[in-house]
């Protein structure tokens, strides 16, 4: 800074202010040294500067990439467990429910055999978008691999929980993905958890949410299943309150 300054009141000063501040050439000896050892120090300083602000940028992106689906751009399977597990605890803490929605887009491998691994890629991306424009910012959105994904909500209640995911299905029943320029048919089933039990991780809800989708896919797919220790866990929440 002092650097840059003296240069500066150098350039932009009047003739006055230029007057008493002393010329390099009138400058003795030992301020010339001084100033040639601070310019050296400023120049090196300032490349380690650069060095290390590159280093944290390329982290950065390294960070981000381990974390992002690289198709879809929305998190991956590590990010989900790293955000919901935050998510959970939280809310566990605050008394509040935490609900997960697993979906497995219905007959995928039928789709990439008709229209090619493109086809698919373009399908997971539109259904990415989908899903997307019906979430609020909070929500915890990821693909978990392949054609399954994985969502998050927090402080929403089994009801709402199966509201999202019916919005979700019928949405896409109806208007289907778009595929270069037309739309395929495309359905998804399901499956959803919610719980405000204090002591469940996360692992014990992913199990019964994919336990939900499996009956859902079970039940002819394109339909949403709500695993049964939500219903009970919404009854004991209930008798809590009561009491």
């Amino acid at each position: 800074m002092l650097h840059g300054l003296y240069f500066a009141l150098r350039f932009i000063g009047g003739p006055a202010l230029l007057r008493s501040i002393p010329s390099v050439e009138n400058v003795d000896s030992t301020w010339i040294l001084l100033l040639s050892i601070e310019t050296l120090v400023y120049a090196t300083s300032f490349s380690f500067l650069l060095v290390s602000m590159a280093k944290e940028q390329i982290e950065a992106r390294h960070r981000q990439a381990a974390l992002q689906d690289p198709l879809t751009g929305i998190a991956n399977r590590r990010a989900f467990k790293e955000g919901a597990e935050r998510r959970l605890r939280a809310n566990q803490q605050a008394g509040r429910t935490s609900s997960i929605l697993l979906m497995d887009l219905d007959h995928f491998k039928a789709i990439n055999d008709k229209y090619g691994h493109d086809g698919g890629d373009q399908v997971l991306t539109g259904f990415t978008a989908l899903v997307s424009s019906l979430l609020e910012p909070d929500d915890l959105f990821c693909r978990m691999g392949g054609e399954e994904f994985a969502l998050f909500l927090s402080d929403t209640s089994t009801d709402h929980a199966v509201d999202v995911a019916e919005s979700i299905r019928a949405l896409l029943a109806v208007r289907g993905l778009r595929l270069n320029e037309g739309f395929i048919p495309a359905t998804v089933s399901i499956g959803v958890v919610s719980s405000r039990d204090p002591h469940a991780t996360l692992r014990t809800l992913l199990t019964r949410a994919d336990e939900a989708l499996y009956a859902a896919k079970a039940g002819g797919r394109n339909r949403v299943e709500v695993h049964k220790s939500s219903v009970l866990d919404v009854v004991l929440a209930s008798d809590r309150g009561a009491a």
